[in-house]
């Protein structure tokens, strides 16, 4: 599956807030009208010629060495043109707008400045680099309520606030125009002060990087920085109007970067803004309302005499999620929609319920399970509403189906199998709903050959991305990672042995859960083998095996041997292959 590197970028954004850096260069202030440092150098050169009656044959810079025996230097050329109390006046013309330059929105923060001033209000952004050395971002972040700190010379870094504990951090690398010194000849732009240096390297070690109106053609000392760069936890993300060219090119080849063609810089980041926005309405319950919700869930289910009121409120918010899936259903399914974002998309819509349940289980017993079990199935009624329809299609199931695999977690952290028993009688948990949603996954890149430490393209696709679904969720209800693990391939394991006495699907070996390659790489990764695990506990437990006494394999142990003996032959062979990668 190609996932277009915009969905990525939004997506990373929004599930990991803070992480990522901007790096802005000319590009972004050029809009707003507002000159680059050596378009001021070259305007100063021209009006020195001027002052001293001579023409530049528009080569500013050739004339200035010519005459000087020097490179121009933006420094000195004011000390020529202007005594210190004009000097900033001048300055501020070129920087700050006049009465007309305001009135035709020139010299103002622009719709890029503002998408990102907003996307720092949210907390997705914290760090922002800068070779721009205008206000008009300090100005736009500031009009959002959010106070920056702002470095622009080595003496700041040392007195600065750490950048976790700042709101927002501007470094504006070339320095402010309020300060003469800042950069922009060549020979400023070879080299960075020692603590400007630290504190980029610790910028780029730390942080994710997007990269918007920077060439990387002239910033040496900028694009050293980022090639001594450690290979970092996150994608950068370079922006551009055109294909990238030589330094801009050897740099996105360096660090592998995903480059995005965008319109404008303020196209770019306005749509970024509200499609992060969006997706965060999206994925983010009102947090006071949802921990009240789970607080009243929590204390209706410490006591009977509140059964009614549980009842209302889960039945409530089960449906209420429901209206969610019902408005994205006849939403339709655009073309573009890539498969993450139809998942995150009815993950959100579903989050309160899951939530709930998830606080609830451990603490409920197996008549408020029957409850749950029906909340779960008002997430899947709309699916087989519609089944054989062109409307029907397999992620309507998704919802149901992580809802059971959280809420079924959550009670095994306190061992409570018969809110799990009761779970799997519910609609949407056979393996033929398994079968329905394997596809998705497969089609989606999830599908290859698995390595013994579990990392990489897996062959139980649906199983690894609800098991990682899941983790996210509830790891904090377990002691550590193997004890959710052991759980996790507990539950599959039971599930698959209820569907194979069932029939429910007589191919089991098409829909794998993630215990398989364990099973299969069990020596190399020094886990125990599921199967000989639940023989264990058969074996001790006997006749009275949770799932014997709630009336699974008819109750009979007898039978639940011969099930066990005959799904774990059907399957040996599916785990060999697995041994070998063959799929």
């Amino acid at each position: 599956m190609h996932i277009l590197p915009m969905t990525s970028l939004v997506m990373s954004l929004q599930a990991n807030p803070g992480v990522y850096a901007l790096l802005l260069g000319s590009g972004v202030s050029r809009a707003a009208s507002i000159p680059s440092g050596w378009d001021i150098t070259l305007d100063l050169i021209h009006r020195l010629a001027q002052a001293d009656r001579e023409d530049t044959a528009d080569n500013p810079e050739a004339w200035f060495r010519k005459k000087y025996g020097a490179d121009p230097d933006y420094s000195q050329l004011l000390d020529k043109l202007y005594d210190p109390s004009a000097r900033q006046a001048k300055l501020k013309e070129y920087v700050e707008p006049n009465a007309l330059e305001r009135e035709d929105g020139k010299k103002l923060p622009t719709k890029a400045h503002k998408a990102i001033a907003r996307l720092v209000a949210l907390g997705h952004l914290r760090v922002i680099v800068t070779t721009n050395f205008d206000h008009l971002l300090e100005d736009a972040i500031r009009a959002e309520g959010v106070v920056p700190t702002v470095i622009s010379t080595p003496d700041a870094i040392d007195g600065a606030v750490p950048l976790v504990r700042t709101k927002c951090t501007v470094l504006k690398v070339h320095g402010d125009y309020l300060d003469t010194r800042i950069k922009n000849t060549q020979k400023e732009l070879a080299e960075y002060h020692p603590k400007m240096n630290r504190l980029l390297d610790q910028i780029l070690d730390s942080f994710g990087l997007i990269v918007c109106g920077w060439s990387a053609e002239w910033d040496v000392a900028l694009r050293a920085a980022i090639e001594r760069a450690p290979n970092g936890r996150y994608t950068i993300f370079w922006t551009g109007l055109h294909d990238p060219k030589d330094s801009a090119r050897k740099l996105i080849d360096l660090r592998e970067a995903k480059f995005i063609k965008i319109d404008s810089a303020d196209a770019f980041f306005d749509d970024l803004a509200e499609k992060v926005a969006a997706l965060q309405d999206a994925s983010r319950p009102n947090p006071v309302d949802l921990e009240m919700a789970i607080a009243m869930a929590k204390r209706y289910i410490a006591e009977d005499r509140h059964r009614v009121r549980l009842n209302d409120l889960l039945l409530a918010e089960a449906k209420s999620d429901r209206q969610r899936l019902v408005g994205i259903e006849r939403s339709g399914q655009p073309a573009t929609q890539s498969f993450e974002e139809k998942v995150s998309i009815r993950e959100a819509a579903t989050e309160r319920i899951r939530r709930i349940l998830a606080a609830c289980a451990p603490h409920a017993t197996s008549d408020h399970a029957k409850l749950f079990r029906k909340c779960i199935e008002f997430l899947a009624a709309d699916f087989y509403a519609d089944q054989g329809s062109k409307s029907a299609h397999p992620f309507m199931l998704y919802p149901a189906v992580l809802a059971i695999y959280t809420t079924s977690l959550a009670a095994l952290a306190d061992s409570r199998d018969a809110v799990v028993a009761e779970l799997l009688k519910a609609r949407g948990t056979s393996l033929t709903e398994f079968a329905r949603i394997l596809p998705l996954f497969a089609r989606s890149g999830f599908a290859g050959p698995p390595q013994p430490s579990g990392e990489g393209r897996k062959l139980a696709p649906v199983s690894e991305f609800l098991y990682a679904q899941s983790y996210t969720m509830l790891g904090d209800l377990y002691s550590g990672v193997q004890a959710f693990d052991a759980a996790y391939d507990r539950f599959e394991y039971v599930q698959a042995l209820v569907a194979h006495d069932d029939k429910a699907m007589s191919l089991n070996y098409l829909i794998p859960g993630r215990w398989m390659w364990k099973a299969a790489w069990a020596t190399q990764c020094g886990e125990p083998d599921v199967r000989e695990v639940l023989r264990i506990e058969i074996d001790r437990d006997r006749e009275n095996w949770p799932y014997l006494r709630w009336a699974f394999f008819n109750g009979s142990l007898q039978r639940l041997l011969e099930v066990k003996k005959s799904f774990d032959a059907e399957n040996a062979g599916v785990v060999q292959r697995m041994r070998y990668g063959i799929t």
